[in-house]
């Protein structure tokens, strides 16, 4: 995938995305200032709190895919979420946080 960024829950500030002060949101940051086309994430399918935190953010969900957990030697099921520059791109024109 050409210029993409993976971000996860924790990277969206723990879980609580709302916490960034104004002018410091990663999302904005990633497709304004560095220029990524496509942000993907992921979230274990066991862990729901996570996937609330990337749908709440816009992300869209793409499907289920097994993930490499080196920390547990083994695969683990993984929801997977995609947010590209032109949906982002759409509802900061409509005034909106988040799609």
């Amino acid at each position: 995938m050409r210029n993409s960024r993976v971000f996860t829950p924790t990277v969206l500030s723990h879980g609580h995305y709302d916490h960034f002060p104004p002018g410091h949101d990663p999302i904005d940051h990633a497709f304004g200032d560095l220029g990524y086309d496509v942000l993907v994430g992921g979230a274990r399918v066991s862990n729901p709190a996570s996937r609330r935190v990337l749908q709440k953010c816009g992300f869209e969900w793409t499907g289920v895919g097994l993930y490499r957990i080196r920390a547990l030697a083994s695969s683990a099921p993984v929801d997977r979420f995609r947010l590209d520059r032109g949906l982002w791109a759409m509802a900061r024109e409509d005034g909106r946080k988040r799609p």
